[in-house]
């Protein structure tokens, strides 16, 4: 069961994510400089993860930044 605290990041994470999805969705590649293709690829990995449920909790991911 997580605790509030993973909770409340989890939510905040979420929005987040929107408020960042709502900003790309009104960005004009000739009022601005193309995203990096590499940054693109990434954040639509990372999207597609997150609607799959691929994703992990508060402790494991500090877990596996202990272990290198």
């Amino acid at each position: 069961m997580k605790t509030s605290v993973e909770q409340a990041i989890d939510r905040q994470m979420r929005v987040w994510l929107t408020q960042l999805l709502d900003a790309l969705g009104d960005f004009k590649e000739e009022d601005h400089e193309p995203l990096q293709h590499d940054f693109t690829v990434a954040l639509e990995r990372s999207i597609d993860q997150v609607r799959t449920g691929n994703v992990i909790n508060l402790n494991e991911f500090r877990n596996s930044l202990a272990d290198g």
